[in-house]
Order: C-alpha cells, then structure tokens, then sequence
C-alpha cells in the first residue's frame, strides 16, 4: 500500500509540474504578444507624426516658394494631392493608410522684421468623427517673405541677360 501512494504521489508531481510549466508558458507569451502589440502601436504613432511634420514642412515649402498661398492651404489636406506626394517616395508607404484625414492650420502674423511674416504651420489628424486629435499634430514657425503679387519677385531673362547672369541675378548662383 505504501508503494501504491508513492506511485500516485510522483504521478501527481508530473501533472503538476506540467500544468506549472504550460501555464509559465502561456503567461510568457501572453507577455510577448502584449510586448509586440505595444511596439506596432508605437510604430503607427511615430509614423503619424512623421506624416505630420512632411504634411507641415511641405506646406510651408510651398508658400516660401510663392507655389501656394497661407490661405490656399489652410483647411483640409486633399487626400488625392498628399497620396501623389507620396508616389514618389523610397521608404514604405504610411501605416496611417487611405483613410487617414489631415488638416492644415495656417495663421500669418507681421513680425518685428522688415518685409517678413510670421508664418505659423500646424498640421492635425483628424479622428473618425472629423474632430482634430491634438495627439497627433506638429506645428511648424517661421519667418517668411510673402509676396503680395507672385510675378513681382521673378526675373526674366531678356536680350542683355545671358543665363548665367539670369541665375545669378536670381539667387541661383554666388
């Protein structure tokens, strides 16, 4: 009889060690999976915001180049425009996907320095229901000349101007 509780008692041990390790086990990978989910979360929102800063520099690139002005760009970014934007890029395409809804919000303020305006970008996702998601945003300030006319500030060549003197008259070289 005593050999007989010997032999269920280490039965019993085995059952209980592999029911310890199976549940070590799925705790472990539980902790791995919370882990990975975490890190995708991360990696969607450092790219949002990369997508933010891009939508804020490219705007206002565009109005330092006189190719759009600060009201122009104001408001909702159109999706076509910023999906042909990103044709042209070498990484991998945005998590935010198709869906993904910007808003741009451009304000101008005279600044201390002659024939300079305070030009201030900021660039918003905006959730499902159209509200901006102050989490995701980047706002951009700088100083910018503005031009009131955009034929004003560009040079033509004419008869007495070779190219290189064109260039070179228009910033274009030292």
């Amino acid at each position: 009889m005593i050999q007989m509780r010997l032999g269920q008692s280490a039965r019993g041990a085995i059952l209980f060690e592999a029911i310890l390790a199976t549940s070590v086990f799925v705790v472990s990978g539980l902790a791995i999976l919370a882990m990975l989910d975490q890190a995708v979360s991360r990696m969607t929102a450092i790219q949002q915001a990369e997508e933010a800063v891009d939508l804020a520099r490219s705007a206002m690139a565009k109005i330092e180049a006189s190719l759009a002005t600060p009201e122009s760009l104001n408001g909702p970014v159109d999706p076509m425009e910023d999906q042909a934007m990103d044709s042209g890029s070498i990484g991998p395409p945005m998590l935010s996907g198709q869906d993904a809804r910007w808003e741009l919000f451009i304000d101008t303020e005279p600044s201390s320095f002659p024939g300079l305006t305070l030009v201030s970008v900021r660039a918003v996702r905006l959730d499902n229901a159209g509200n901006p998601d102050e989490s995701i945003a980047y706002e951009l300030r700088q100083l910018v000349k503005l031009f009131e006319d955009d034929s004003s500030h560009f040079i033509e060549a004419g008869p007495g101007l070779s190219s290189t003197a064109f260039e070179h008259a228009a910033g274009g070289l030292p």
